[in-house]
């Protein structure tokens, strides 16, 4: 079996970090003559890799636990995407996606680890205008839905571009199809092809969002 893990690293590898983003505090406890270790983590619910619930944008309300399981192991394709700039459709036409896939992008923001470094995420010249990451077009976005597809698997910390139309609308538009955003995943060992996604996330009501250990395998 072939087995892929896309997610990255929370505490080395963690994009978009804030100030009270990620912490990890190891808490020693003495029971009897032994000395146990307790760990007590501080995170935000879109650290790292993680899935979008559409709650996390208003007005949408429903979180990850009003979704059965089955959305989250399900049948996936992973898209290497050569464009340096965006997602678009003439690249997805070749692809082999089917109706309720999750796809997985491949994208510069992997194979130049653009994903996995917090530095890079952070500059404050970080604009489309400027080339720096590829994103996920919204004729792309709607090229997927009309294929059926329940999950998108994005390798950055998001998917539209900064510019116009304004940032919020292709979250709206995923949201509002009841598809789920991947975020934040690493894929530039991962081969094209299809494959099974696991990407559980915690039994946590009322988050909207929440990390994943998200494992591509065949």
């Amino acid at each position: 079996m072939e087995i892929y893990d896309i997610s990255v690293i929370n505490g080395k590898e963690v994009p978009n970090p804030d100030n009270d983003r990620f912490s990890l505090e190891m808490i020693e406890m003495e029971i009897g003559d032994s000395t146990f270790v307790d760990t007590r983590i501080s995170l935000r619910a879109h650290t790292g890799t993680h899935l979008d619930a559409p709650s996390h944008l208003l007005p949408f309300t429903k979180d990850l636990c009003d979704y059965p399981l089955d959305r989250f192991l399900l049948p996936a394709v992973v898209i290497d995407i050569k464009d340096p700039v965006k997602i678009g459709v003439e690249e997805l036409k070749a692809a082999d996606i089917r109706e309720g896939d999750a796809v997985v992008f491949k994208t510069l923001n992997s194979v130049n680890g653009w994903c996995v470094d917090p530095h890079y995420q952070m500059r404050p010249d970080l604009t489309l205008s400027a080339g720096n990451y590829v994103y996920l077009s919204m004729e792309a976005a709607e090229y997927l839905v009309e294929k059926g597809v329940t999950m998108l698997g994005l390798d950055f910390g998001m998917g539209e571009s900064w510019g116009e139309p304004p940032h919020t609308e292709l979250h709206k538009y995923i949201f509002a199809k009841d598809v789920i955003f991947l975020e934040s995943i690493y894929t530039a060992n991962v081969p094209a092809g299809r494959y099974t996604l696991s990407a559980l996330p915690l039994k946590m009501e009322g988050a909207t969002g929440l990390p994943v250990r998200a494992v591509l395998f065949r």
